[in-house]
This record gives C-alpha cells, sequence and structure tokens, in this order.
C-alpha cells in the first residue's frame, strides 16, 4: 500500500498504465460517508483471450477484515464475467503475504501454482508470485457464495 507520500505518484502510474490500456485502475468509496477508502485494478488484460488478473488492491487498514473486499470482488468479478464475457479471472499474490492468499481462497479462487523469480522488487530482491484464478464454469457457485457472505454482515 502506497503511503501518503507516493499515493499521487501510484495514482498517476496506474492513469498511465489505463492510458496504455495494460490496466484499468479503480477508486473504492465508502459510500456511506463518501471517502476514498482503497484501489483495485483490472490487470494482466488479455481481451483476445477473454482473461484478466484483479490485483494491486488496497485498502485503508481500517477496512481490513470487513465486507469492503468482498463486495469489492463481487463487483468487479460480475462485470468481469457477466459484461465482458472473460473466461477466466487471475490474482497474483506475494508468497509472503498470507492475508491476501487467505482473502483469494475465501472468495473461492483456486491455487494454480507459483511462478518462480517472476519479479524484481526495487530494493533488488527477486520474488517468486503464486497464481490463483476463477473460471467461468465456477462463477455462478463462487457469486451465490459472496452474495452469502455479504448477506451475513448485513444482516448483522
Amino acid at each position: 500500500m502506497p503511503n501518503s507520500a507516493s499515493m499521487k505518484n501510484e495514482i498517476d502510474r496506474r492513469l498511465k498504465l489505463a492510458e496504455q490500456k495494460t490496466m484499468q485502475p479503480f477508486v473504492v468509496i465508502d459510500n456511506k460517508n463518501n471517502k476514498a477508502i482503497g484501489m483495485t485494478t483490472y490487470c494482466h488484460l488479455f481481451p483476445t483471450n477473454r482473461r484478466l488478473d484483479i490485483g494491486w488492491t488496497w485498502y485503508r487498514q481500517s477496512y481490513h477484515k470487513t465486507f469492503t473486499n468482498t463486495e469489492t470482488k463481487l463487483l468487479l468479478l460480475t462485470y468481469a464475467f457477466e459484461t465482458l464475457k472473460c473466461i477466466a479471472v487471475g490474482f497474483r499474490v506475494d508468497p509472503l503475504n498470507r492475508p491476501s492468499q487467505n482473502a483469494v481462497l475465501r472468495i473461492g479462487a483456486q491455487y494454480e501454482g507459483k511462478m518462480r523469480n517472476y519479479s524484481i522488487m526495487p530494493d533488488g530482491t527477486i520474488r517468486d508470485i503464486l497464481l490463483y484464478s476463477i473460471t467461468v464454469e465456477e462463477w455462478p457457485r463462487i457469486k451465490s457464495l459472496l452474495n452469502y457472505y455479504l448477506k451475513q454482515y448485513w444482516t448483522k
């Protein structure tokens, strides 16, 4: 998650990638108080193969372990499968990021494997990446699961 000093640079980076059609960034808004609480993106766009990834997601700390991620993923997945007609949606997760791994598994994504030496970090560290996905055949079940989670939250 970018700190407040680097926030403008991160937003500018995402908007530049959107202009290049390699990323579609979204701001996540809390409609109750009309404030920005995070960002997420469609990335690794493969329109010919009707596939994309959801990633580069972060939320304010105060929104962790709330309905926010579930609701955001439901909106993004619904649009990807039902409007864009994707056949698969992927998620790439850092092996050290256990909360993200758990969140992706919780929404029903399947573990696909690990890409070793996937990228070089700004500090020079070489990192692997874990791959997860949801296919169009799995989507109806996962959509029901996400709606169930949200219903549980809203009826508390």
